[in-house]
C-alpha cells in the first residue's frame, strides 16, 4: 500500500515570529506516521493569505498527498481569524477560501472529531484508485466505502 506523502502548514504570526512555541506539528506528525504516512515536512507563515496560500501550492508542488493546515485563534492584530468570540463552523469553513483551492479538502474539528469520516472516506478512495491503477485485474479488494461501514467493519 503506498505511503501518503504529507506536508503541514502552521499559519499564525505568533509562532511564525516565534513568540510562541508550535506544539501541535509533532503531535500531527506523530499520527500521520502511525497510519503509515510520510511527513515530509512542515511549512510556518504568518497571518497572510497569499503566504499561506503558496505554502500549501507549494507542498502540492512538491508532490504532497494531502496537505495539512494547522494553526490557532490568537488576538494578533493580524491575525486572520474573525473577531468573534465563538470559533468557525465547519460549515463555514467548507465555504472558506481554503476549500475553495480546486484540490480535495476536508475540515476535521480538533476539540469533536467531526469530519474523521470525512477524512478516512477520502483515504480509502485514494488508496483504492491507487490499487485500481497498479492491479487492475485485482479490483475486487476494494468495495465502496460506505458498503464497509455498513457491515461494521472499520
Amino acid at each position: 500500500m503506498k505511503s501518503f506523502n504529507i506536508g503541514i502548514v502552521t499559519t499564525g504570526s505568533e509562532v511564525y515570529y516565534h513568540r510562541i512555541k508550535d506544539k501541535f506539528g509533532p503531535i500531527l506528525r506523530g499520527k500521520m506516521e502511525g497510519y503509515h504516512c510520510t511527513v515530509a515536512g512542515q511549512t510556518f507563515v504568518p497571518d497572510n493569505k497569499e503566504m499561506i496560500e503558496q505554502a500549501i501550492k507549494d507542498w502540492l508542488d512538491k508532490g504532497a498527498d494531502m496537505v495539512f493546515c494547522t494553526g490557532g485563534m490568537s488576538v494578533d492584530p493580524d491575525d486572520l481569524t474573525p473577531a468573534t468570540k465563538l470559533n468557525r463552523t465547519r460549515e463555514e469553513l467548507e465555504k472558506s477560501w481554503m476549500a475553495r483551492m480546486g484540490n480535495d479538502c476536508t475540515f476535521i474539528s480538533a476539540r469533536t472529531g467531526e469530519g474523521m469520516d470525512e477524512l478516512r472516506r477520502l483515504l480509502y478512495e485514494r488508496v483504492k484508485e491507487i490499487h485500481i491503477q497498479r492491479y487492475p485485474y485485482n479490483d475486487f479488494l476494494y468495495q465502496d466505502y460506505s458498503d464497509l461501514m455498513d457491515d461494521g467493519a472499520e
